[in-house]
């Protein structure tokens, strides 16, 4: 095989990888796009001192009064 071929062969190759990254990608992008989820309604709350954050996770706890 001479060396224009397999040149020719290897950007043929780089290039159907590249079209199917990039397919894949766009695919990707639309079904993400199509999907909905509900509001979680956690609330972060940013703390003194730097980048901290607090992020509830799980169901709210019951306030008891005190």
């Amino acid at each position: 095989m001479s060396r224009a071929a397999r040149r020719r062969r290897r950007l043929l190759i780089a290039s159907a990888v590249l079209f199917v990254v990039v397919g894949l990608l766009l695919v990707n992008a639309e079904v993400v796009t199509r999907q909905s989820a509900k509001a979680g309604g956690n609330p972060t709350l940013p703390l003194d001192g730097g980048n901290i954050y607090v992020r509830q996770d799980g169901p709210p706890m019951p306030r008891h009064s005190c």
